[in-house]
């Protein structure tokens, strides 16, 4: 079922204005600075796939193999009602600055109808400016009952793995959708790998959000039952969300280099009207996401009262 075109939720109308402008302009620009990209990284990691990437004829994607620990588990959803719904294989570990102390799977109950945000995190890579590492936390709930559940998309390392971009374009890795708990992700991120984390939340309606989290969960039961590749160009921490998004609506996102070139992806969705003011730089919204203090001030906090007090020192409610 497909949706009428996604717009963002924002109550300034000369910005809305100018977001649409920004928005045609971008449907006819995206698909040719899209394929720009593509072929301009294509040439440059062309000498060094020709010595990395060995061809691996009759590979087959598969669930089926000796994986790291932290992508040993594959998530699975289970529909109780029209709305309500089970998830199996959330990552709830606790982190310490060598690894893991405490290795927690659980499957927890929610009910998509109950979806108020969605909120879109950037890790920068500290090798190049324009890569990062994105995921998405759905905030389900009111109140002390609110919930949140996070779904990170990455490439599934087996056992003595490391990941490399370049290994990455030759059906190294599978791809799988990694849900966790947001402390979880947040603290292995900022407190043991000591990455910078930025937080936005992302402009669109809990109705709009409530569809979108579907789509993640129906991509979640596809990969479950029939496993993919993952693919540094083009199935990406970033081109799955969009492509997640743009499966429900009339093309919410035009293809763009961000999808590709992953740390500059915030920047285009706030060009576009989803995240922050577009009236305001969207420097003063990337400065103001900085969440690496936030992490460290409430990481002693249960899973819940984390992830709340995350957004009050972040100025959210």
């Amino acid at each position: 079922m497909r949706f009428p075109r996604l717009a963002p939720a924002c109550d300034n109308r000369r910005a809305l204005q100018a977001i649409a402008v920004r928005y045609r302009e971008s449907e006819g620009r995206g698909a040719r600075e899209m394929k720009n990209v593509l072929r301009s990284v294509a040439i440059a990691l062309f000498a060094a796939m020709l010595s990395a990437c060995v061809a691996t004829p009759g590979v087959s994607p598969s669930n089926e193999r000796n994986w790291e620990e932290v992508h040993s588990r594959v998530s699975a959803v289970r529909w109780l009602s029209a709305s309500r719904f089970a998830i199996s294989n959330i990552r709830d570990w606790t982190w310490g600055a060598d690894g893991p102390t405490r290795k927690n799977w659980h499957t927890r109950q929610f009910d998509v109808s109950e979806t108020q945000a969605i909120w879109y995190f950037v890790e920068p890579l500290s090798f190049a400016k324009s890569m990062a590492h994105t995921f998405a936390t759905f905030e389900i709930g009111r109140g002390e009952r609110r919930q949140f559940l996070t779904v990170s998309v990455e490439a599934r390392r087996e056992v003595g793995e490391t990941y490399s971009p370049i290994r990455g374009l030759s059906n190294a890795y599978e791809l799988i959708f990694a849900w966790s708990t947001e402390k979880d992700i947040l603290i292995d991120t900022v407190m043991r790998l000591d990455h910078p984390i930025q937080a936005y939340r992302v402009n669109v309606t809990p109705e709009q959000a409530a569809i979108i989290l579907r789509g993640f969960l129906e991509r979640t039961n596809e990969l479950s039952r029939k496993p993919e590749f993952y693919n540094t160009l083009e199935h990406n921490c970033t081109s799955e969300l969009a492509e997640v998004v743009n499966s429900k609506f009339d093309t919410p996102i035009p293809p763009h280099s961000s999808f590709v070139l992953t740390g500059n992806a915030a920047r285009y969705l706030h060009s576009l009207g989803f995240i922050g003011n577009p009236a305001t730089p969207f420097a003063e919204i990337e400065k103001a996401a900085d969440g690496r203090e936030a992490v460290k001030k409430n990481a002693r906090l249960p899973e819940r009262q984390f992830s709340v007090a995350f957004r009050r020192s972040l100025g959210y409610r």
